[in-house]
Order: C-alpha cells, then sequence, then structure tokens
C-alpha cells in the first residue's frame, strides 16, 4: 500500500499516518480492503438525560405547579368560606415530592447509547497531521565546548 497523497510506501501495513505527509491511513486500508466501497460512517448521537434525572425534573415541575396553583386556590376559600379547594395544591405538591423520592430511590442512571449511521456526505472531515520535517544531521553544527570560551579570555589558544 502507498499514500494517496504522497505515493510513499509505510514501513509497515499497521502505520496509521503516513510519515511523510501526515495523512490517516486507516480509511486507506478500509478502503483497500472493501474494494474502495466507503464503509459508513458511525457517529453518537448527543446525550439524553437518563430516566432518573428525567424523573426528578417531572417531580419538581409538580411541586412548581402545586406553589402556582396555591393562591388561585386560596382565593377560591375565601369565595367559598371553605378551606377544601386547598386540597387540590397540596395534593399536586404531595404528588410531586412522592415523585422526587421515588426517583432519587429507585431511579435508574444508566442512559442507553444510541448510534445512528450518517450518509458519506454528512461524515467528519479526516483530522491529518503537518508533514514530518526532515532534519538532516550533517548539517547541524557541532555543539560549542563549555571551557572554549573561558580559555579564549586567558589567551591559552
Amino acid at each position: 500500500m502507498f499514500c494517496p497523497r504522497c505515493g510513499q510506501a509505510p514501513n509497515s501495513n499497521a502505520m496509521r499516518f503516513c510519515a511523510n505527509c501526515g495523512l490517516r491511513l486507516e480509511g486507506v486500508s478500509q478502503l483497500i480492503a472493501n474494494d474502495g466501497v466507503l464503509p459508513n460512517q458511525i457517529s453518537e448521537t448527543p446525550p439524553t438525560l437518563a430516566p432518573k434525572r428525567r424523573s426528578m425534573r417531572n417531580g419538581a415541575r409538580f411541586l412548581f405547579t402545586s406553589l402556582v396553583l396555591f393562591p388561585l386556590f386560596f382565593a377560591l376559600c375565601f369565595v367559598t368560606d371553605n378551606p377544601v379547594p386547598l386540597l387540590v395544591p397540596a395534593t399536586v405538591f404531595l404528588t410531586g415530592l412522592c415523585w422526587m423520592i421515588y426517583a432519587r430511590l429507585f431511579g435508574e442512571d444508566l442512559v442507553p447509547v444510541t448510534k445512528k449511521i450518517l450518509p458519506v456526505e454528512q461524515a467528519p472531515h479526516p483530522v491529518y497531521f503537518p508533514p514530518a520535517k526532515v532534519i538532516k544531521t550533517a548539517e547541524i553544527d557541532p555543539p560549542y565546548s563549555v571551557t572554549e570560551h573561558t580559555t579564549r579570555q586567558f589567551g591559552l589558544e
């Protein structure tokens, strides 16, 4: 197998990137294995709320609803001159409280991971590494001696 961008042969077929240009070779090996047919790209869907957390939110909605209903039914108590209408917001409040406690104790924290298959047009673009720089060691200046500068000051040279 050769790199389709620069034509260099990799050292082994297990290499993931081209050493010369940085092209990802994983997709190339998949293309060769599938006779040039692109495999479908798989991506994960965005995370969803866990059932436990969703139930806790529903219980909190009931609590909030009871707080909104309380002034309405409190006014209704004055109209009917009877405290019985306050049972409605109290019942909604207790329902939300029980729902939250039940979700906290017995709710499941697991979120099923679902994957969807994307068409090839929507697949994310591959990431390329920059080409590797070739350094010729013959052109590198040799390191200076630590004592060279000091010996020059003494005039020993």
